[in-house]
């Protein structure tokens, strides 16, 4: 019985004594399914008009792993890639984006202030504005690329639609999205949680 309980004791105490040593065996970080050592904010805010296409095509010419952007919708339900729920500061017209249609939306600006570095701006390589972009056409022109969306609204139709299109496109493996907010965040999880199931049930 003694013999027992001496070898007991031994095994807890060098089980212990290892995981004191090694937690990370217990505590392994996570693996993304993708690199993103060098993420684009805006797909290259300052480099080029930001939340283009453009912009997007250029950050993966220098070795950029992943593109930042935020969504809003708009009065015809497009999700489009834009940073403010206003279009004044990147368009020079006022409203909002949820006022306009997708066709009826202004063009950006030849030249913008850089919003995180003040005094700085960017200019456009072309004479002419640039569009602003659905998240379908983000999704359609770079399939593979990985992308981190920044929902800063509070609003379902958007959400439920960044789900779908994320869905609809296959890359729920390569789309990393939520909110700083945490109200949003909670709608965006659920809303992720949901087209998971309905995906589930289709198959």
């Amino acid at each position: 019985m003694l013999g027992f309980i001496a070898t007991v004791f031994v095994a807890y105490s060098f089980t212990s004594y290892f995981l004191l040593r090694r937690p990370i065996v217990f505590f392994r970080k996570k693996r993304l399914p993708f690199e993103a050592s060098h993420i684009s904010h805006r797909g290259g805010s300052g480099e080029q008009i930001e939340n283009t296409l453009e912009a997007f095509s250029s950050s993966l010419l220098v070795g950029t792993n992943m593109f930042e952007t935020d969504c809003h919708i708009t009065k015809d339900n497009q999700v489009v890639v834009f940073h403010d729920n206003t279009l004044d500061r990147s368009t020079g017209v006022s409203g909002l984006v949820k006022e306009f249609s997708y066709k009826d939306l202004p063009r950006y600006l030849r030249v913008i202030e850089v919003q995180f570095t003040p005094g700085s701006f960017c200019i456009a390589e072309s004479p002419s504005s640039y569009k602003i972009p659905r998240l379908e056409d983000l999704f359609n022109k770079f399939p593979n690329t990985p992308i981190n969306i920044d929902i800063k609204v509070n609003d379902n139709l958007l959400i439920n639609e960044v789900a779908r299109l994320t869905e609809t496109y296959n890359r729920e493996h390569i789309t990393v999205w939520g909110s700083m907010n945490s109200k949003v965040s909670k709608n965006v999880n659920y809303a992720i949680k949901t087209f998971s199931l309905l995906l589930q049930f289709r198959m």
